[in-house]
């Protein structure tokens, strides 16, 4: 479910000095209702990190995505209160199907390295038409490639949102931060705006979230956004946790709604 990455988003906006902590956001979709769950975690341990988030259907989606589960990390080093990846890992299962993409950065030689490794259900007995309720027979089957990725970038799509007090200063003040980041798609080299709006359009922002407070946009551009505008809308609370996010209009049936739990 192309939902799903909306989903696990609503949580990113956590600030550097939020070291330890679990959240869990239920995500609804316009007229479909609730459709998945995000539960979050992060852990520091001197100056080392972990970000942990587990994104997956549930209800209807969960059949129609064939029981999608969705795990991103980041692990790394604390260092300046910032948040360093060294490692960061996409794990996407499903019922016959399970891809794994490991990127690993290497600081001197500015290069990072992707494994993706893929293992697939090969069924070797046919359907049984007499008995409809007998188990097929199975083998999983495993392939792997290596690549370099053909951009450098500093960050990963989760280490970004904690260190987002390095990017934006002044939430009363409009700004544009680009930022290349692993995670993010290849479109533009892993491109991500953060964006604090002001005037209109952060009243018009405040009164779709249905709150005031600190608010970002956040922009992707990655072809999952299919959304009228292609940007998520997140107001921040006291704690620098996300409280909402929304992304408008997507394929017509309304706004994926990612609230904390």
């Amino acid at each position: 479910m192309r939902i799903l990455f909306a989903l696990f988003l609503s949580y990113y906006c956590l600030f550097a000095q939020v070291k330890n902590v679990s959240v869990v956001y239920d995500v609804s979709y316009g007229i479909f209702g609730k459709m998945g769950e995000a539960k979050t975690k992060v852990t520091t341990h001197k100056d080392r990190y972990s970000i942990n988030v587990k994104a997956y259907a549930t209800g209807v989606a969960k059949y129609m995505s064939g029981n999608l589960v969705e795990t991103y990390e980041s692990k790394g080093v604390v260092l300046s209160n910032k948040f360093i990846p060294e490692v960061f890992t996409k794990v996407t299962k499903k019922d016959d199907k399970i891809k794994t993409k490991k990127y690993t950065f290497d600081y001197k030689n500015k290069v990072i390295k992707l494994v993706t490794t893929t293992k697939e259900k090969t069924y070797t007995n046919n359907i049984d038409l007499n008995n409809l309720h007998k188990e097929r027979e199975f083998e999983w089957k495993t392939s792997k490639k290596l690549e370099t990725v053909k951009y450098w970038a500093d960050e990963d799509i989760l280490s970004l949102f904690f260190n987002i007090s390095n990017y934006v200063v002044d939430y009363d003040k409009s700004s544009v931060q680009s930022i290349q980041t692993i995670g993010a798609g290849k479109s533009n080299n892993g491109k991500v705006d953060i964006i604090v709006p002001q005037g209109e359009d952060r009243k018009e922002i405040e009164d779709i979230l249905d709150q005031k407070s600190k608010i970002l946009i956040v922009k992707i551009y990655k072809d999952i956004f299919m959304s009228k505008s292609g940007e998520l809308y997140i107001a921040l609370n006291n704690n620098g946790i996300c409280s909402t996010s929304v992304l408008k209009d997507v394929l017509f049936f309304g706004d994926v709604v990612g609230k904390i739990r």
